[in-house]
């Protein structure tokens, strides 16, 4: 529809609330971009535990411990055990209740089969979901470097977090 300022501002008279103040909105994608080996992963750990607990995270604020679901397609189970009971130990907090984890190293999962997955999970359960690592859902053949074949992407995550009102990182 093609609305005036006036018929959109009664249909979205606020802004969406802030996941992460200053950073990440209700709904919203965020990337984390990096060279390989850099800690992108770590990152992400400390981010969610942080998120799950509400809290500080590197200046800003997570209003309130938040349901976070962290999708990893990369590492073995006790492998990813074992570095999320290490950012616990580190940052003196537990993950508890508000954490979940998918492990799904293996199984050719793509953005396609993501999208299924939310549906059947009941992702609107999830404020925020976290996906390490976003290449790993790129369907054969997908080249990154592709922006027609990235906006697909794109579309993909962003109709997540429509439908299930969840951010994405």
């Amino acid at each position: 529809p093609q609305l005036t300022l006036t018929e959109m501002e009664k249909e979205c008279p606020d802004r969406r609330p802030y996941v992460i103040e200053g950073l990440l909105r209700e709904g919203e994608t965020m990337n984390i971009v990096a060279s390989p080996k850099t800690g992108k992963s770590w990152f992400v750990y400390n981010l969610a535990i942080t998120l799950a607990n509400g809290g500080d995270f590197l200046g800003w604020t997570s209003p309130s411990n938040l349901n976070c679901l962290l999708v990893d397609n990369e590492l073995h189970q006790e492998e990813l055990v074992w570095r999320l009971r290490t950012v616990e130990k580190a940052l003196g907090a537990k993950a508890g209740k508000s954490l979940r984890v998918s492990s799904l190293r293996g199984s050719g999962l793509d953005i396609g089969g993501l999208e299924s997955m939310m549906g059947e999970i009941g992702a609107s359960q999830y404020d925020v979901v976290v996906l390490d690592a976003l290449y790993r859902f790129l369907p054969e053949g997908t080249s990154e470097n592709d922006n027609a074949q990235m906006m697909a992407i794109y579309n993909a995550l962003d109709r997540i977090g429509r439908i299930y009102g969840c951010s994405i990182i």
